[in-house]
């Protein structure tokens, strides 16, 4: 069995990023700590998503990243913060 890939912690969260985490893809509240929600994306997010989040979370550029995340959402990462889900 292959072992899932590791996420870095390299990077940090925006509460915009939490705040539409909610609503767009669990559809519910939840009150996060960065840290558990961190571990959240980890457990969820395949190696190939992780992969991609590793190596663009160093990269502070102001580009928008587009990362994966489920077969329907997509993340956005720019200077080395995740800042919204669409």
């Amino acid at each position: 069995m292959k072992t899932k890939k590791k996420m870095t912690t390299d990077f940090s969260i925006s509460n915009h990023f939490i705040t539409r985490f909610n609503e767009r893809y669990l559809n519910r509240p939840e009150q996060w700590v960065k840290s558990d929600l961190r571990n959240y994306l980890n457990v969820v997010m395949t190696s190939g998503q992780i992969r991609k989040l590793n190596k663009y979370s160093n990269n502070s550029t102001a580009k928008a990243i587009k990362i994966g995340l489920g077969s329907n959402h997509t993340m956005v990462m720019a200077n080395n913060k995740l800042i919204t889900v669409l």
